[in-house]
Protein backbone atom coordinates (compact mmCIF):
# COMPACT_ATOMS: atom_id res chain seq x y z
CA UNK A 1 0.00 0.00 0.00
CA UNK A 2 2.90 2.06 0.92
CA UNK A 3 4.23 1.90 -2.91
CA UNK A 4 1.06 2.62 -4.13
CA UNK A 5 0.66 5.85 -2.38
CA UNK A 6 4.31 7.01 -3.47
CA UNK A 7 3.73 6.13 -7.08
CA UNK A 8 0.33 8.20 -6.88
CA UNK A 9 2.73 11.03 -5.52
CA UNK A 10 5.08 10.61 -8.04
CA UNK A 11 2.43 10.92 -10.75
CA UNK A 12 0.64 13.72 -9.48
CA UNK A 13 3.75 15.65 -9.31
CA UNK A 14 5.04 15.14 -12.53
CA UNK A 15 1.38 16.13 -14.02
CA UNK A 16 1.82 18.95 -11.97
CA UNK A 17 5.04 20.05 -13.22
CA UNK A 18 3.62 19.35 -17.30
CA UNK A 19 1.15 21.43 -16.66
CA UNK A 20 3.39 24.56 -14.69
CA UNK A 21 4.96 25.03 -18.48
CA UNK A 22 2.62 27.50 -20.07
CA UNK A 23 2.33 27.52 -23.94
CA UNK A 24 3.51 30.32 -25.72
CA UNK A 25 2.28 33.54 -25.55
CA UNK A 26 0.29 34.65 -29.34
CA UNK A 27 3.31 37.66 -29.35
CA UNK A 28 5.84 34.64 -28.71
CA UNK A 29 4.01 32.69 -31.81
CA UNK A 30 4.15 35.59 -33.82
CA UNK A 31 7.89 36.82 -33.28
CA UNK A 32 8.97 32.81 -33.99
CA UNK A 33 6.80 33.54 -37.54
CA UNK A 34 8.57 36.77 -37.73
CA UNK A 35 11.97 34.59 -37.39
CA UNK A 36 11.06 32.60 -40.53
CA UNK A 37 11.21 35.13 -43.08
CA UNK A 38 14.64 35.27 -41.95
CA UNK A 39 17.11 34.11 -44.34
CA UNK A 40 18.79 30.79 -43.15
CA UNK A 41 16.80 30.72 -40.70
CA UNK A 42 13.91 26.77 -41.55
CA UNK A 43 11.97 25.93 -38.57
CA UNK A 44 10.93 27.62 -35.51
CA UNK A 45 9.26 25.84 -32.50
CA UNK A 46 8.45 26.43 -28.85
CA UNK A 47 9.82 23.74 -26.78
CA UNK A 48 7.70 26.00 -23.50
CA UNK A 49 7.07 29.66 -22.88
CA UNK A 50 11.08 30.44 -22.11
CA UNK A 51 12.47 28.21 -24.76
CA UNK A 52 13.20 28.83 -28.47
CA UNK A 53 14.45 26.53 -31.10
CA UNK A 54 15.90 28.03 -34.60
CA UNK A 55 16.64 25.16 -37.24
CA UNK A 56 19.41 27.17 -39.40
CA UNK A 57 21.07 25.96 -42.81
CA UNK A 58 24.64 25.93 -41.53
CA UNK A 59 25.69 26.82 -45.38
CA UNK A 60 24.31 30.46 -44.19
CA UNK A 61 26.13 30.88 -41.15
CA UNK A 62 29.38 31.45 -43.52
CA UNK A 63 33.00 30.22 -42.89
CA UNK A 64 32.88 30.28 -39.03
CA UNK A 65 29.46 28.74 -38.09
CA UNK A 66 30.20 28.40 -34.48
CA UNK A 67 30.73 32.00 -34.17
CA UNK A 68 28.23 33.28 -36.54
CA UNK A 69 25.35 31.28 -34.57
CA UNK A 70 26.52 32.44 -31.32
CA UNK A 71 26.47 36.11 -32.58
CA UNK A 72 23.17 35.20 -34.70
CA UNK A 73 21.36 33.06 -31.12
CA UNK A 74 22.69 36.59 -29.20
CA UNK A 75 20.84 38.88 -31.12
CA UNK A 76 17.35 36.29 -31.67
CA UNK A 77 17.11 36.85 -27.69
CA UNK A 78 17.74 40.09 -27.38
CA UNK A 79 15.12 41.06 -30.22
CA UNK A 80 12.82 38.37 -28.83
CA UNK A 81 12.91 40.05 -25.14
CA UNK A 82 12.04 43.57 -27.02
CA UNK A 83 9.57 42.00 -29.13
CA UNK A 84 7.93 39.80 -26.36
CA UNK A 85 8.66 41.62 -22.69
CA UNK A 86 9.23 38.16 -21.95
CA UNK A 87 12.33 36.04 -21.11
CA UNK A 88 13.34 33.86 -24.27
CA UNK A 89 16.19 31.28 -24.85
CA UNK A 90 17.17 31.08 -28.61
CA UNK A 91 18.77 27.42 -29.05
CA UNK A 92 20.19 27.27 -32.50
CA UNK A 93 20.60 24.05 -34.32
CA UNK A 94 20.75 22.33 -37.81
CA UNK A 95 20.22 18.91 -38.79
CA UNK A 96 18.60 16.49 -36.19
CA UNK A 97 19.27 18.98 -33.30
CA UNK A 98 22.75 19.44 -34.06
CA UNK A 99 23.31 22.29 -31.22
CA UNK A 100 25.12 25.14 -32.62
CA UNK A 101 24.80 27.58 -29.95
CA UNK A 102 22.17 29.20 -26.95
CA UNK A 103 21.48 32.57 -25.42
CA UNK A 104 18.96 33.83 -22.82
CA UNK A 105 18.04 36.89 -22.23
Amino acid sequence: MEIVKRLLVMVSIFVFLISCTPNPTDKQKEFAQKLLETPGILHTEWQTSLSLWIQVDLNSLGPNPKLQSQLLADQIAAAGYKYTQKDICANLYFGDLNQLASSCN
